[in-house]
């Protein structure tokens, strides 16, 4: 049962007690998160193939940052899904707001960066 309503980014998001989410506008453009934690070495790096073919940026070296439609999102799903994922194997998308991301800071060994933008 749908209890709580979230809007981020002009979307509008239903969730569960489950924590589920339900996209109500399934044509929009969402920037997602892709991050992976894959023991095998073949494996890992054909789940990175697949991330750069559906043209997301690599961020680190099991993340990754773009853009999806909801329908290249569900495809995306589908193909990952059908990896050989084993024991403790997974692999995380994350929808990002463009606003939120603004928040973001890297630390790296010259400084802290903000708002990096990843286009």
């Amino acid at each position: 049962m749908l209890t709580n309503k979230v809007v981020c980014c002009s979307r509008t998001f239903l969730t569960s007690n489950a924590n589920t989410l339900s996209i109500k506008n399934q044509k929009s453009i969402m920037k997602v998160l892709v991050v992976y934690d894959i023991t095998n070495d073949a494996l890992r790096n054909k789940i990175a193939d697949i991330l750069k073919d559906f043209g997301l940026i690599r961020i680190q070296k099991s993340a990754f940052i773009g853009y999806l439609t909801s329908e290249e999102r569900k495809d995306l799903e589908k193909i990952l899904s059908r990896k050989n994922l084993q024991g403790n194997d997974r692999i995380d998308i994350f929808p990002i707001c463009d606003r939120d991301l603004k928040f973001h800071s890297r630390i790296r060994h010259d400084g802290i960066f903000y708002g990096e933008n990843w286009d």
